[in-house]
């Protein structure tokens, strides 16, 4: 038998009808994940405004992985924009490198974020110096 005509036949029969909390909303703010002990310290943070720490690096590293990808996007702009010159040339390896300098750092920013963040589900990817580069290319 099948779990859906489980549940199809136990819902026919009224088995879910008298459950705690039936005909009131869910309360998606309680995270099953987190330790009882934590949910009202969680509960008080969250109606503060308040994020954790892990959450806040997360934002930023992410906004400084834009930052550095709109550095490069324009310097490749700027780079096509002027033609195979030297003076170009040399500008866009400055830049690539200074970009390269960039991703290194985001990389450590990234490992030490993945060794806090909670769970495999919500780390974040290392870059990729030379994908980024095709990626603007």
């Amino acid at each position: 038998m099948w779990i859906d005509d489980i549940i199809r036949k136990a819902i026919e029969e009224g088995q879910f009808d008298n459950l705690p909390g039936h005909g009131r909303p869910l309360n998606l703010h309680e995270d099953s994940h987190t330790p009882y002990e934590l949910r009202g310290a969680y509960r008080i943070m969250r109606q503060a405004g308040a994020t954790l720490p892990w959450i806040g690096q997360r934002k930023q590293i992410e906004a400084d992985i834009e930052e550095a990808r709109q550095f490069l996007r324009r310097a490749w702009q700027w780079y096509t924009k002027q033609g195979n010159t030297r003076q170009a040339q040399e500008r866009w390896r400055a830049d690539q490198l200074q970009f390269q300098q960039m991703v290194k750092a985001l990389n450590r920013r990234i490992r030490d974020y993945n060794l806090i963040a909670p769970h495999p589900q919500v780390h974040l990817y290392m870059l990729d110096f030379e994908h980024e580069l095709q990626r603007v290319q």
